[in-house]
């Protein structure tokens, strides 16, 4: 106001409220980018996660958030860890689930050896891809089941061929065979479909066909691969087995 009296045309005008159709694309935005960050935090460069925290957090605003948003996503989505199941209650809810499948396998001469487990933070059910994969996995009958506190483990039978050439372990999805090489090749035979990329020397099959032509189209790719200076690593331990699947794990998720 100005000292006549009449309005100074240069003075701002008050704020108006925030349309929420306006914010929509900025939170829709948010919310992929925080989608994609949770779903590839473990492969993702560190300074990556750290220009995607700064992003998500300038567009929330919350910018003083920032340290406490990556250390609470870490502790969130966790790391996966592999347990060897023993407790008897839920290795009878695991042959239960997959006796179909173990009794075939059998008969192709395969045994069981131990039972497979990978244990995730509990607190990825707050997570929406998170929680839709453990609400499948509740509708499949999955074995599922608290461990060490705030994690839940799934669990699978691991089967080995009375060789020990092969390993077999049925799923939700189907069922594969695995074998690994003295020099770190992994051969993979599973009568399933997924769409995902491999790194290192990880050889993949899909075969939809029943379990014994299966195993035998995996025996003839064995033996294509196997040499005298690098033949098949027959070890059959829950360790062994873990280090494998380490290695066998897609690069994309």
């Amino acid at each position: 106001m100005n000292s006549d009296g009449s309005r100074d045309a240069s003075a701002k005008k008050p704020a108006g409220k925030v349309s929420m159709v306006n914010a929509l694309p900025v939170v829709a935005l948010i919310y992929v980018l925080a989608s994609f960050m949770v779903r590839h935090y473990q492969s993702m460069p560190v300074y990556l996660r750290f220009i995607f925290v700064v992003i998500i957090a300038l567009g929330a605003g919350w910018v003083p958030l920032v340290g406490l948003f990556a250390i609470g996503l870490r502790k969130i989505y966790g790391t996966v860890e592999h347990v060897q199941i023993q407790s008897p209650s839920f290795v009878r809810e695991i042959q239960n689930r997959y006796n179909p499948e173990i009794v075939e396998l059998e008969s192709l001469g395969f045994q069981t050896a131990f039972y497979f487990g990978e244990s995730v933070s509990a607190f990825r059910i707050f997570l929406l891809h998170p929680a839709v994969v453990y609400i499948m996995m509740w509708i499949k009958k999955v074995p599922l089941a608290f461990y060490g506190g705030f994690r839940i483990v799934n669990a699978n039978p691991i089967l080995v061929a009375s060789d020990t050439r092969a390993y077999a372990q049925p799923g939700i999805l189907g069922t594969q065979f695995r074998t690994g090489f003295r020099d770190g090749t992994i051969l993979i035979t599973r009568n399933y479909e997924v769409d995902s990329q491999y790194a290192g020397k990880v050889i993949m099959r899909c075969l939809k066909a029943p379990l014994a032509q299966m195993w035998a189209a995996h025996q003839r790719e064995t033996e294509s691969i196997a040499t005298g200076l690098n033949p098949v690593d027959r070890q059959s331990s829950f360790e062994f087995y873990s280090a494998m699947d380490r290695k066998a794990t897609p690069t994309d998720i």
